[in-house]
């Protein structure tokens, strides 16, 4: 019974041990594709964001957070001594655009369109093709099944 037993625990250590590393795997291959193939990149700079914000804190003591980022934000960019870190911060500049690439097979025959002009008189009317046609087959589409 003892055999049995043992056979077990190792069973349920080994599927959670898989489990486990298949949920790992998942995180870090999701991972990996969303830091090279959105702007999610830009959150690692965050950091950069809050040495920034300190040194221009230092410099100058009342400035606010709220302030700190109208400036490196919403106004138009300017060119000062510390333009070189202003461009570091996050959603700042666009050093990692991404392009969808999309194949496009374009069909480059050329076509001339020719358009013909006739003479247009009163006294003839224009001819119409007769539409006649058997439309009893498509009555028959919308007949319900038959049985048998």
């Amino acid at each position: 019974m003892t055999y049995v037993i043992r056979q077990y625990r190792a069973f349920l250590l080994i599927f959670c041990y898989l489990c486990f590393m298949r949920r790992l795997a998942a995180i870090l291959l999701l991972t990996s594709y969303m830091l090279s193939a959105t702007e999610l990149y830009e959150f690692v700079k965050l950091p950069m964001l809050v040495k920034h914000y300190i040194e221009h804190k230092e410099e100058n003591q009342h400035m606010t957070l709220l302030e700190f980022l109208a400036t490196h934000y919403a106004h138009d960019t300017i060119v000062d001594k510390d333009f070189k870190d202003d461009m570091k911060l996050p959603f700042k500049s666009c050093d990692h655009a991404t392009l969808m690439n999309v194949p496009v097979v374009l069909n480059q025959q050329e076509s001339q369109i020719v358009i013909k002009f006739s003479e247009y008189s009163q006294d003839k009317s224009p001819v119409i093709p007769s539409l006649s046609y058997n439309d009893a087959y498509l009555s028959a589409i919308w007949q319900p099944p038959r049985m048998g």
